[in-house]
């Protein structure tokens, strides 16, 4: 997955205009000091440029950004005070906050907030090299915004080509991505290893994409699946409910990420790919909601390796192109209708199941004190294996009412439902599948209708509370 590249001998020169050279790598600001050190103004100190660029070279990557008029650079800041300002006045007049130092040492921070006239994080800003003050921040935020944020790896992390901007900031938890984010060699692939938070020591990472992101670029959170610890380390949870301008997921941008909840991308209403290796190898989810995205394609082995996933979801009546071997051949994808069933089945390239779900189908809960809600589920339209979500639900034990024709009722749809303690079943259902009611320890009552001619195994294995049971059907019935 990483591009090869070859062992540098760095020798780093740090000057008051921040330049680090190698043989292969060239990094430094430029333009019109005009103050060395302001001073500390509103929390931070700064330099002011007139006219400040900064480029960067790596192999055959050459980065420059360029800023004219007043423009301001954190140099340094207090600790306790978070937000960085957009913009700063001295001597009555105004510079914009453009860019974080490479020797500001941001990490000391426990709560960051960069503003959107920020666009430049330059290299080393994120690391503690040459202190003994520890890496504290915990809270990191790219505030909501419509401008690209160009962050420049850390120099000690090319050496050994492990990671970029933020690769040893071990104590992030939370991660708001308000814009786009650029990296060297994100335009081309080359250079996976530098994304900003590929191979970082992090772990249990809450990240929330904003409004504003289009693109998750190739790579973002990497993990080399280097050992069974990593799995359990990077992002843990992913949050794409205002993520409604997302575009695309790139190539391995979650690759081998411990996301242990289930995904849902039915918010990102403008998803339209989702790359190679994306989700590849992140064994702990169970679970995916596509909704009613444009979803056009999902990428070669996107989730192959997550072998926790058992089902996906897609309630689209064009569900997109599956690249080679996208699902692991456990999965069951379900897709709207049963033209899409025999056509996904013929050209689907993994040993799994395609099923049509009845269309319109919608089901609602009723809690002991009387009220009605919907079932918890995405959308509300089809259930998805996940306890906490049912148990994030929980007011008292309730009954299960299903409002609209139902034919079947599938494997493990209710597989761990603690909350259910009654079901009604209309007369339209025909089957009742494999451990569709396993381990719902408080079911106490079931009635099953006539209807019913096909029973699967385990359907209600370790319902230790079940104690009526009603079945009007005929011996015919097939029960396993």
């Amino acid at each position: 997955m990483k591009a090869k590249i070859t062992r540098l001998l760095l020798t780093a020169v740090l000057t008051m205009c921040c330049t680090v050279m190698t043989n292969a790598q060239v990094a430094y600001r430029d333009g019109k000091l005009l103050i060395e050190n302001t001073g500390y103004k509103d929390g931070f100190e700064f330099a002011l440029y007139k006219d400040y660029s900064y480029t960067y070279a790596y192999g055959d990557n050459v980065i420059k950004k360029s800023f004219s008029g007043n423009c301001a650079v954190v140099i340094s800041g207090w600790i306790d005070n978070s937000n960085i300002p957009s913009s700063v006045t001295y001597n009555d007049e105004t510079y914009t906050v453009v860019a974080l130092s490479g020797t500001a040492h941001f990490s000391y921070f426990p709560n960051l907030v960069i503003p959107n006239s920020v666009e430049v994080i330059e290299c080393n800003a994120f690391t503690n090299t040459g202190t003994e003050i520890p890496y504290q921040l915990n809270n990191l935020t790219f505030a909501d915004g419509d401008k690209d944020l160009y962050c420049f790896p850390l120099i000690e992390a090319i050496a050994t080509a492990k990671g970029g901007t933020f690769l040893n900031v071990n104590t992030l938890k939370k991660l708001h991505l308000g814009r786009n984010l650029r990296y060297p060699g994100d335009d081309d692939n080359k250079q996976g290893n530098l994304a900003p938070f590929a191979n970082g020591t992090f772990s249990e990472l809450e990240v929330t994409v904003g409004p504003n992101v289009t693109k998750i670029p190739d790579f973002c959170f990497y993990k080399a699946p280097l050992s069974t610890l990593s799995l359990f380390q990077g992002v843990k949870t992913l949050n794409l409910s205002n993520a409604t301008s997302l575009q695309s997921i790139g190539r391995c941008a979650f690759f081998s990420n411990s996301i242990n909840m289930a995904l849902d991308f039915s918010k990102a209403t403008s998803l339209q790919s989702i790359g190679d290796m994306a989700f590849g190898n992140c064994i702990l989810f169970n679970n995916i909601n596509f909704g009613n995205i444009p979803l056009t394609d999902i990428g070669a082995g996107a989730f192959l390796g997550c072998t926790n996933l058992s089902q996906a979801f897609f309630f689209s009546n064009t569900p997109p192109t599956f690249g080679e071997s996208c699902f692991p051949e456990n999965t069951t994808v379900y897709v709207k209708n049963s033209n899409l069933e025999t056509e996904y089945s013929k050209v689907y390239d993994f040993k799994g199941k395609i099923i049509a779900y009845p269309d319109n189908m919608m089901l609602k809960y009723q809690t002991t004190d009387g009220k009605i809600i919907p079932y918890p589920t995405y959308h509300g339209t089809i259930p998805i294996y996940d306890p906490s979500i049912y148990n994030s639900y929980e007011t008292g034990y309730g009954t299960m009412y299903f409002d609209h024709v139902l034919t079947s009722i599938g494997g493990n749809w209710f597989n761990e439902c603690g909350s259910l303690f009654s079901i009604s079943m209309p007369n339209t259902i025909s089957s009742i599948g494999e451990l569709a009611f396993f381990q719902c320890t408080n079911l106490r009552t079931l009635v099953i209708p006539e209807s019913v001619n096909n029973i699967g195994k385990r359907a209600f294995r370790d319902c230790v509370s079940l104690h009526d049971v009603f079945f009007l059907g005929n011996n015919n019935s097939t029960i396993s």
